[in-house]
């Protein structure tokens, strides 16, 4: 059996957070792979702009989500070694 990553608390949300925007979608992104770096883990998380709201005469809101290879919320490949003694 795979051995288990280390469940964690990455800390509290200094603030709200408006993951639904660029900037915001950003921060979360960095935060979860800074998190889970921390812990030795090894996780891709990128943006994607997924809808437009129709603001009227010509002018939309992009809306942005996070995007993770986490398996089930889990990650799924260590740090290399050189990486962790870089931490």
């Amino acid at each position: 059996m795979r051995p288990q990553p280390p469940r964690f608390f990455p800390g509290p949300c200094p603030g709200r957070l408006d993951s639904f925007s660029e900037e915001g979608a950003r921060e979360l992104a960095h935060r979860i792979h800074s998190a889970w770096k921390r812990q030795g883990w090894e996780v891709e998380v990128r943006i994607e702009r997924v809808a437009s709201e129709d603001m009227g005469e010509t002018r939309s809101k992009a809306h942005y989500t996070v995007r993770s290879d986490l398996i089930n919320g889990m990650p799924h490949r260590r740090l290399a070694p050189a990486a962790r003694a870089l931490r």
